[in-house]
């Protein structure tokens, strides 16, 4: 178990709620924070990082893709099971698990890219929803921070336990960022799915928190964190484009030689369809699309030299 001050627990009731699911329930604790860009949505994920994993390393914790969250569920899994399949002793199996796994922050800081809920037919969005069904053992703290909840995908969210939501923009003077919490409900009959944080004090009534306020991270964990988040953002930017442009250019090849093929009565359309193990409508499809793309350089060229 990390070395953790819990005097910064106290009169925290949220903070609280997370360490008890982790340390005293022996669960995971998954964690949706939404908010207008500006809102410290990242900073405040890094100050519960700073509570929870002494030893967070942003390079290593803090992901921007789907296939570097499942990559680093199975890489902690695997970790796991190597520690139990030892020769260690029972009692020092679970006091190496504690200090390397349990309460390990996982910040994900693009969860509509993450988990967007348009992909939600992707294998790797669908092995995203298994790890969060089969995580519970590995006792993490996971955040996943995005502008609108809707633009998350639909199953992961009702597998948050809390989910939190920027209380307009952090204070620069006392250095604070806000949140309004609410406990995520998965109930059948559940026509709204969250509920405002509550909590009973010392002489049982039920509080409510309006406000979770959060100090500013340190600067060990924000410098390093700007930086990294930019140099990621842009390289995931350059990815997709080239990778769009490099699909682009080999659909338009795959097109003009299915209809140069079809034109000069080398293949018919059975015989390419069977080829590429496809059905004869999407071979038409592909020669109309190459069609068209003739079509409108051909009128280019008319409009273009066009006598006057």
């Amino acid at each position: 178990m990390p070395t953790i001050n819990k005097n910064i627990f106290k009169n925290d009731p949220v903070s609280t709620y997370i360490w008890n699911k982790v340390y005293r329930d022996n669960q995971s604790c998954s964690i949706l924070i939404t908010g207008a860009v500006g809102t410290a949505k990242s900073y405040s994920s890094l100050r519960i990082a700073e509570m929870f994993d002494p030893d967070f390393e942003i390079k290593k914790q803090v992901l921007f893709t789907t296939e570097e969250f499942n990559r680093t569920l199975e890489r902690l899994k695997d970790r796991r099971e190597e520690i139990m399949n030892s020769n260690l002793k029972p009692s020092e199996k679970r006091a190496l698990i504690k200090k390397e796994i349990t309460g390990k922050v996982v910040i994900c800081d693009e969860g509509s890219i993450i988990a967007d809920s348009l992909n939600f037919h992707q294998k790797d969005v669908k092995q995203l929803k298994y790890n969060l069904q089969s995580i519970r053992f590995l006792n993490l703290i996971v955040i996943f921070n995005l502008p609108v909840h809707t633009q998350f995908l639909k199953a992961a969210r009702q597998l948050m336990h809390l989910t939190c939501e920027t209380a307009g923009s952090p204070s620069k003077r006392r250095r604070l960022s806000f949140l309004k919490v609410y406990f995520s409900k998965a109930g059948l009959f559940d026509k709204f799915p969250y509920t405002i944080f509550h909590f009973k004090d010392e002489f049982g009534f039920k509080q409510y928190v309006r406000r979770w306020e959060l100090k500013k991270p340190a600067r060990r964990l924000w410098q390093p964190y700007e930086r990294f988040s930019h140099r990621k953002k842009s390289e995931i930017a350059k990815k997709e484009t080239l990778g769009e442009a490099e699909v682009s250019a080999k659909q338009l090849e795959l097109e003009r030689l299915l209809l140069y093929n079809y034109t000069n009565k080398i293949q018919t359309v059975a015989q390419m369809g069977e080829i590429m193990e496809v059905k004869d409508h999407k071979v038409r499809a592909y020669m109309k699309s190459a069609r068209n793309v003739l079509k409108k350089l051909h009128n280019l060229k008319v409009n273009a030299f066009r006598p006057y």
